[in-house]
C-alpha cells in the first residue's frame, strides 16, 4: 500500500506536467494566440484579469447563478423525492419526468433553454437540470431504505407524523441527501 501511495504522490504532478507539455507543444504547432494560446500567455492574461473588478463581478455572478440552480434543485428534489417516497401516485407521476431528464442529452436541452429563457436564467436552469435528478433519486432511495424497525417503533409508541419525519426519516436520509448534493 505504501508503494501505491508513493507512486500516486508522483503520478498526479507528472500527469499535470504532461498535460501542460502537450498544451505547450500544441500551442506552438498551431502558432496562433487566438486559437490556442500557450500556457504562459494564458497565465499572464489571468494575472492581468484577476486584479480587475470586472473579473470578480463575473466570477460572483457565475457563482450566484450556479448556487441558485443548485439550491432550487435541492429544495425541489428534496420535496419531490420525499413526496414520491411516501406516495405511490406521486412516484408514478414524477418518474417519467425524472427518466426523461436523465436520458435526454443535456446539450439539446441547453439549446432549447437558450430559446425559452433569458440569458441570465439559462445557467440557473442548467444547474437545476443537472442536479435535480441526482438529488431526487437519492432522497427517494433514502426514504425507501429507512429502517423499518424504527418506523415500527414510532408507530408502537404513537409518535406523531412530524416527529416521525424529523426524528426517523430525516436522520436516515441525511447521508443520501449529502451524497446527492
Amino acid at each position: 500500500m505504501k508503494d501505491s501511495t508513493t507512486r500516486d504522490k508522483y503520478l498526479r504532478p507528472a500527469t499535470l506536467l504532461i498535460l501542460l507539455g502537450v498544451w505547450h507543444v500544441a500551442s506552438a504547432l498551431v502558432n496562433s494566440e487566438i486559437l490556442l494560446p500557450s500556457p504562459a500567455a494564458t497565465l499572464k492574461r489571468l494575472g492581468e484579469l484577476v486584479v480587475t473588478e470586472t473579473f470578480w463581478l463575473a466570477v460572483m455572478s457565475t457563482l450566484r447563478r450556479g448556487l441558485t440552480g443548485f439550491a432550487l434543485s435541492l429544495l425541489v428534489g428534496l420535496f419531490c423525492g420525499l413526496l414520491a417516497g411516501f406516495n405511490q401516485v406521486a412516484k408514478v407521476l414524477m418518474q417519467p419526468f425524472v427518466l426523461l431528464s436523465r436520458s435526454t442529452p443535456l446539450m439539446s436541452i441547453i439549446l432549447l433553454a437558450l430559446i425559452w429563457f433569458r440569458s441570465d436564467q439559462v445557467p440557473v436552469f442548467v444547474a437545476f437540470l443537472v442536479c435535480f435528478p441526482v438529488i431526487f433519486g437519492n432522497v427517494f432511495a433514502g426514504v425507501k431504505n429507512v429502517d423499518n424497525s424504527l418506523l415500527e417503533m414510532a408507530r408502537v409508541h404513537r409518535v406523531g407524523w412530524w416527529a416521525t419525519i424529523t426524528g426517523v426519516y430525516l436522520p436516515s436520509i441525511a447521508p443520501y441527501i449529502l451524497a446527492g448534493a
